[in-house]
Parts: C-alpha cells; structure tokens; sequence
C-alpha cells in the first residue's frame, strides 16, 4: 500500500469511527466502513470487474462520480463494493486494492 493510500484510507477509518462512537455506535461498524469513492478507485473497480456485469451494474450506475447526486445511487454503488468485498471474502473497507493510485 502506498503512503498516500494508506494515509486516505487512515483518515477515512478514523472519519467514519469517530461519527460512529459520536452517535452511539452500531454493533459492528467496520463492516459498515467503506473506501472513499473517488475516480481512482472507479477506474480499478472497471479494470478488474469489467467483464462482471452483475458488479459493474451497481458500482457504474452513473457515467461520472459528479453525477452522484442521491442517497439511493450512492447505496446502488455501496451496494456494488459489498459483492467485491464478498467475492474477495474480505471487509468492505478492503475494497480500496483496484484503487488506481495503486499502481505504479
């Protein structure tokens, strides 16, 4: 992991922890946790499911990050991240791999 991924995904978790504990909590709140959607990580996301339609479909149900514009697209491509963290038998936040940054 690089640095700059590793210090992203850092200070996502502690975001994501702290409004967690701040509003009492769930019961298990890292599988809740999820990387920041960003345009590298939806570049890697294609590169390595293209060919998975039924993954793809969720996390590409828009042409442009800009166009997240709902809760409801915003959950389809959430959605999409929980099949790759299934498929991979990992947590939702480990989903950050494909993130293009990755890759030098």
């Amino acid at each position: 992991m690089t640095l700059r991924v590793g210090g992203k995904t850092y200070k996502h978790l502690l975001e994501n922890y702290g409004i967690f504990c701040k509003h009492g909590g769930r019961p298990n709140p890292i599988k809740c946790i999820h990387p920041p959607i960003d345009n590298e990580l939806w570049k890697g996301i294609y590169q390595e499911y293209k060919h998975r339609p039924e993954i793809i479909s969720k996390t590409h149900v828009v042409n442009r990050i800009k166009a997240i514009d709902s809760y409801d697209k915003y959950q389809v491509i959430i959605e999409g991240c929980r099949l790759i963290a299934k498929d991979r038998g990992c947590y939702l936040f480990e989903v950050k791999d494909p993130w293009q940054g990755n890759i030098v």
